[in-house]
């Protein structure tokens, strides 16, 4: 952990660990991390981790091979997970880079930090890539954190389609897979006893994905800046239709910007429950409704779904705390207060019929795409002219810093690794907000207010442990309800199955020795629990 050097949490020492190379054999020091840290503000205007260091970093001091302070223009008391988690930030190698343009060299050979180095990948279409054990995996992060890896060799391959990959994890092609349907995660367990996932029973996957899901506007974009229009879009929406729709019912509901993990419910969401069934909007309308964990049991319950808890307590933890009421004629009356009018039973703005288009993926992150094609369906009911555009990945991130002249069907935000909550908060500052066409510096809502401003200040200035984050942090979501600057909906519903027909002991509720979300840096902390099993 970084040590603050003064009361204010703008200077920091940081010390790494001795012994660490690159996988050339390189060793690894501040001079990396001081490097990197100067290249990304020298192009921010090209690369976004850029932006978050040129808001907040000075400058940087080298006290030896092992030790550096880093200088803050602003106090940064969270400067751990605003660096290496919530914000991408990624060290790379001085020795490699120093005569480069980061932002254009395409590396032929990277090199890394851990365990693997890659010894040959698909130069064509890139859709594989092999790794092998170093030699000197000592001399890895994990390597001293964990021992030594088991597999000698990791090769990553990309299936096209959902079909094509759930035939190879049946015929034992796959050791691991990312996210799948429902319907096809079902055809896996029936088609092999090799196949299983986090748990064995419904919901199969786990809701404590740190990425929380929903709809994602510009609110400063023409009527998208009205709260009225962002919440009538949210009454206009049967949440448990969308469950049902989307992905079976398999979702945690969140009604606040934060992923419904176990330590966000405990910490904020669940706290928040009184203020939320008091929470009453301009009109003196109450839109919660505490009821959605037990209204969905009742539901899947009468579908054939078994095993589900009876206790309203323990449905509440599955399920969520609740969500806002489908009410279609409170909608009608934000949707008139926000300009627009009702003509021919489709809604009008400035005279003109208003159409919504939805951005979603297409062939990744397939709850976000299925969620978009359920809520353009609601929305359709309620008389909006919805169209869904689903891009691939290259457009979709491409246009996703921008903005975007309509709505988004993805991840609302992630980085939700402890309870201080200020490395997600600092982008909402009002003076981070920037016109749709430009990179928005973080503040991908384009929202803010003079009293998120002050909150996020005052977090900046406290202790990293200080409980007062959590009671600030707490100010600023409910700022975030009453404006409804996002329509936040679900976690992010991971159901990654494994096959243990070659390796086994995969992390999973009763071996939870790690969390199954390979890719958020923990499956480099698997490899030496995972274990062959001699075939």
């Amino acid at each position: 952990m970084p040590i603050a050097l003064d009361e204010n949490n703008t200077s920091f020492q940081i010390n790494l660990r001795e012994g660490i190379t690159w996988s050339d054999g390189e060793k690894f020091t501040v001079d990396d991390v001081i490097f990197t840290i100067e290249a990304l503000i020298a192009a921010e205007d090209e690369l976004s981790e850029g932006v978050t260091l040129d808001n907040y970093v000075a400058n940087c001091e080298k006290l030896d091979d092992y030790s550096m302070i880093i200088n803050c223009d602003v106090p940064w008391s969270n400067i751990t997970e605003s660096l290496f988690f919530t914000n991408g930030f990624a060290i790379i190698p001085k020795h490699i880079y120093e005569n480069e343009d980061i932002a254009t060299f395409e590396d032929s050979n990277p090199v890394n930090l851990g365990a693997y180095k890659l010894v040959k990948r698909d130069q064509t279409s890139g859709t594989w890539s092999l790794w092998e054990k170093r030699d000197d995996w000592k001399n890895s992060a994990v390597g001293v954190i964990s021992g030594e890896p088991n597999p000698k060799y990791i090769l990553f391959q990309y299936y096209s389609t959902e079909e094509t990959r759930t035939m190879a994890l049946v015929n034992n092609d796959i050791d691991m897979l990312c996210n799948v349907t429902p319907e096809a995660y079902k055809v896996m367990t029936e088609s092999s006893e090799y196949i299983s996932a986090w748990s064995s029973e419904f919901p199969y996957g786990t809701f404590d994905d740190v990425c929380a899901r929903g709809m994602k506007v510009a609110c400063n974009n023409g009527a998208y800046s009205d709260a009225n229009f962002r919440w009538a879009l949210a009454l206009a929406m049967d949440i448990q239709e969308v469950a049902i729709t989307a992905f079976n019912g398999q979702l945690r509901v969140t009604p606040v910007a934060l992923a419904p993990t176990k330590a966000m419910m405990d910490a904020y969401i669940k706290p928040m429950t009184d203020w939320l069934n008091d929470f009453k909007l301009d009109d003196g309308y109450a839109p919660f409704n505490p009821n959605y964990a037990t209204e969905l049991a009742a539901y899947l319950t009468s579908q054939g779904v078994e095993g589900l808890p009876t206790d309203e307590q323990k449905l509440i933890d599955l399920f969520g705390i609740g969500w806002w009421k489908y009410d279609t004629t409170e909608a009608s009356a934000l949707m008139e207060k926000a300009g627009f009018e009702l003509v021919d039973g489709k809604w009008n703005y400035d005279g003109e019929p208003f159409q919504i288009t939805i951005l979603a993926p297409s062939g990744f992150e397939v709850q976000s795409e299925r969620m978009a094609t359920a809520v353009a369906d609601q929305w359709r009911k309620f008389g909006l002219d919805v169209e869904v555009v689903n891009s691939d990945s290259s457009v979709y991130w491409g246009t996703f810093t921008t903005g975007y002249d309509g709505v988004y069907s993805n991840i609302l935000g992630c980085g939700y690794f402890s309870t201080n909550l200020l490395s997600v908060f600092m982008n909402y500052k009002t003076d981070n907000i920037v016109e749709l066409g430009t990179y928005d510096n973080g503040n991908n809502y384009r929202w803010g207010n003079s009293t998120v401003d002050a909150l996020i200040a005052e977090m900046g200035t406290l202790d990293y442990n200080d409980t007062k984050n959590t009671e600030l942090a707490t100010q600023i979501l409910k700022q975030m309800v009453i404006e409804m600057p996002c329509i936040p909906m679900y976690s992010s519903t991971m159901t990654l199955p494994t096959n243990s027909y070659y390796w086994t002991n995969y992390p999973t509720a009763d071996n939870a020795y790690n969390g199954p979300w390979w890719w958020h840096t923990t499956f480099k902390y698997m490899l030496p629990e995972i274990t062959s099993t001699g075939k």
